[in-house]
């Protein structure tokens, strides 16, 4: 390795670290022409490590110099370094670069070498000319002390700067010293701020669903308060207190008619789904359509005032796709609109374009994978506006030729304009971090946008007897956990690496470790093996989900099913060798079975089913259905032979006895939460939403009456509970923190 002596006044000088150059200024490595951006602190925490190759840098060091006056949780520097090693192509088991070491650090283990400065960076920030006037600190100063207080201490032997180690030392330390100083000195872009978001409601609890009046004076709001029904409320321009419209008990998605007199909106009770029209000032209101059990998404109402009717979101069927629905406000018909693919989520948040001829939506194929569209509504033709496979969580019409979406597109939530033209779409502004936008509505007469801000902090608590703590907690995401079956590890999905990957940590919450660094769009339901050497979880790639095979601890990933299906669910039979899995490859969701070993499938029940798992003995299969309530316990046969090939469907009557009647083990639970349920030695664990409080209970495998486990606060409504084999410990992910304000945005003032 060379060592190379560094100019100190050229704090952004590029180092090499292994077989990667690095360019601190440009926050960028590259290698053999590939080239990778970095977020600025995951470079900062680079060029400390480089500073001190060789040597132990603590998590303290890092706070000190990294995170210096800013307020973060440890967690932040897991995440960089996280990053760093998914960037670098490093192995936290087997390190090439970032070494961890336990409860102290992490240490640089690759060779560094300073490289000679580009011509480019031979201007310098810190020249300053002695006078005798005392001036006030600057950022100057600061980023001086900064280098200062790092170097001192290796300038205090002289035995130590005759080694020509502590020359390449001392040079990089200047370089880590250098770049955090050159972001305090760096100026601000001379381009204009972006627009400032102008907070509209600020009240306790969730403020969802703004819909703003055209001239902007008025907002209609869905306001979702603790203990209180979700109710729609109106927040008039200058008024401090808003005006309750309706009584909920769940009442959501607000729309204008033309002539703003009256409100659409989508209403849930007692388990049935309808839509609305109330007056603009409050009043009675009347039901113009009845969904039964079909869930809504949105309601928007058409500007032209001589078509009269409704675009309406709402599922096909019971746990069937979304469509959009014509929906005239004078005969009670709805006349479907578009048909999705049948494994897809389905279409979703219609806008009316503002002369009333189009309406824009959102096709989801899967959670993370959604792009918008617009239906022609003189001939029904459906035209794609976008080519993103991102999640999108809103959209209106700016004008006749231009949408405003809240997707992620981008990486992290923002609003973004979308010319129909084919230009590119243009960043509006985001959200920060940790923070959502959600449902963007438009006063097009005076250009302002008014969306929700919503912050969910999910984490995962661990659930004995009557203690209750969070095991597993970062800035970022953390869910969808599964323990293992010796109760020693946990296996989770976090995003505290960027993008949703499996962890698994220890029993204790330490140790936690990334075994997955997959570019898909989401993963899904980590499921241990019974010896637990294997996790088998679920991995969505351009709208289709797959299940993928991983060592527990990590390496290679290996497919197991099908790119062209969608597959989800997996749980292991007690031999090992198969796993169980809902599909929807036949069209409608039922349940298969993969050998492991040769990749076999085999179908396993002949009528629709959302998830199963097999009885700890073995003797029988669990099953959720989405065409009833309950969990269903069917008998399997004493001998199954497998006589389907990877490219072939069994006949299910090979696997499960349909002879003997099912028993109904969990009476009451909803199809909704077929992935919140556990099988257990002890009976079944399942999540109770179905009353006033939301309740962990345990049900005997024979059927009867639950017994509460644990009783819960807000609870995400996906894939949230694990279930150790005895149900003694239950992990649980909850929403830690929850809410949501409204806020506008005045576009004259972007201009």
């Amino acid at each position: 390795m060379r060592h190379d002596s560094l100019d100190a006044s050229l704090p952004g000088q590029r180092f090499k670290v292994g077989d990667w150059t690095v360019e601190p200024l440009l926050n960028q490595v590259t290698r053999n022409g590939e080239k990778h951006r970095l977020e600025p602190k995951v470079m900062d925490v680079l060029c400390l490590l480089a500073s001190k190759v060789g040597e132990t840098v603590t998590k303290e060091e890092f706070m000190d110099v990294v995170w210096a006056d800013t307020v973060v949780t440890p967690d932040v520097l897991s995440r960089c370094i996280s990053e760093l090693r998914k960037t670098l192509g490093d192995d936290s088991r087997n390190p090439r670069y970032v070494e961890t070491i336990r409860k102290t650090g992490y240490r640089l283990i690759a060779p560094v070498e300073p490289l000679p400065s580009d011509a480019s960076d031979a201007t310098s920030s810190f020249r300053t000319e002695e006078s005798g006037v005392e001036e006030p600190d600057t950022p100057t100063d600061t980023a001086r002390r900064t280098i200062s207080s790092i170097s001192r201490p290796l300038a205090s032997s002289d035995s130590i700067l005759t080694s020509p180690h502590t020359w390449v030392v001392l040079v990089l330390v200047l370089i880590a010293a250098g770049v955090i100083a050159w972001r305090v000195l760096l100026p601000a872009p001379p381009a204009g701020p972006p627009p400032q978001p102008t907070p509209l409601t600020s009240f306790p609890g969730q403020e969802l669903y703004p819909a703003l009046s055209a001239d902007g004076e008025r907002t209609i709001f869905a306001w979702n308060r603790d203990d209180e029904p979700t109710a729609l409320f109106l927040r008039q321009a200058g008024a401090e207190t808003p005006l309750q419209l309706t009584n909920g008990p769940l009442d959501w998605s607000p729309a204008w008619s033309p002539n703003r007199r009256f409100l659409a909106f989508a209403r849930e009770e007692s388990g049935r789904n309808g839509v609305f029209v109330v007056p603009s000032i409050g009043g009675s209101a009347r039901q113009i359509a009845d969904l039964g059990v079909r869930e809504i998404d949105r309601v928007a109402w058409s500007p032209d005032t001589s078509a009269n009717h409704l675009v309406i979101s709402a599922q096909i069927g019971p746990f069937r796709p979304y469509a959009l629905f014509l929906a005239p406000l004078d005969r009670d018909t709805l006349v479907q609109l578009t048909s999705p693919p049948a494994q897809s989520l389905g279409d979703r948040h219609p806008a009316f374009s503002p002369d009333g001829k189009r309406v824009a939506f959102t096709r989801s194929l899967s959670t993370q994978t959604q792009d918008t569209y617009l239906l022609s509504l003189s001939d029904t033709t459906i035209s794609r506006v976008t080519q993103d496979s991102s999640v999108i969580t809103g959209l209106d019409w700016l004008t006749t030729d231009e949408l405003v979406i809240a997707s992620r597109r981008g990486g992290s939530s923002a609003l973004w304009r979308v010319p129909l033209d084919g230009d590119d779409p243009a960043w509006l502004t985001d959200a920060g971090e940790g923070v959502d936008i959600l449902h963007p509505s438009i006063a097009r007469d005076v250009g302002q946008i008014a969306y929700a801000r919503q912050m969910l902090h999910t984490n995962i608590w661990s659930l004995r007897g009557t203690s209750a703590e969070a095991l597993i907690s970062s800035t970022q995401w953390d869910s969808h956990p599964d323990i293992s079956p010796d109760d020693e590890h946990v296996a989770f999905v976090s995003q505290r690496s960027g993008s949703p990957q499996v962890w698994t940590v220890a029993a204790d919450g330490e140790s936690p470790s990334q075994l997955t660094s997959m570019r898909s769009t989401a993963i899904s339901t980590p499921r241990w093996s019974p010896s637990g050497e294997k996790i088998c979880f679920v991995a969505r790639e351009n709208g289709r989900s797959s299940l993928f095979l991983v060592d527990a601890e990590g390496g290679p990933v290996t497919r197991l099913t099908s790119a062209e299906t969608v597959d989800r669910m997996p749980h292991w039979g007690q031999d090992g060798r198969h796993i169980y899995f809902s599909s929807a490859r036949k069209g409608a969701w039922s349940v298969w079975r993969i050998r492991v070993e040769d990749g076999t499938i085999q179908r396993v029940t002949p009528f629709p089913a959302l998830a199963a798992q097999e009885h700890p003995d073995g003797s029988s299969l669990y099953v959720v259905r989405p065409d009833t309530l309950g969990i269903w316990r069917y008998p399997l046969r004493e001998t199954v032979v497998d006589t389907a090939s990877s490219d072939s469907l069994a006949v299910p009557s090979s696997i499960l006895d349909t002879s003997a009647a099912p028993i109904r083990v969990v009476p009451d639970f909803s199809p909704r939460e077929y992935a919140n349920w556990r099988a257990t030695n002890v009976g079944v664990v399942a999540l109770d939403r179905s009353r006033d409080q939301i309740t962990v209970r345990r049900y005997p495998p024979g059927g009867g009456e639950g017994i509460v486990l644990h009783v819960l606060g807000h609870v995400p409504e996906h894939p949230a509970l694990a279930v150790s084999p005895d149900a003694r410990w239950v992990l649980l992910s909850r929403h830690d923190q929850r809410e949501s304000d409204i806020v506008y945005l005045d576009m004259d003032s972007d201009e």
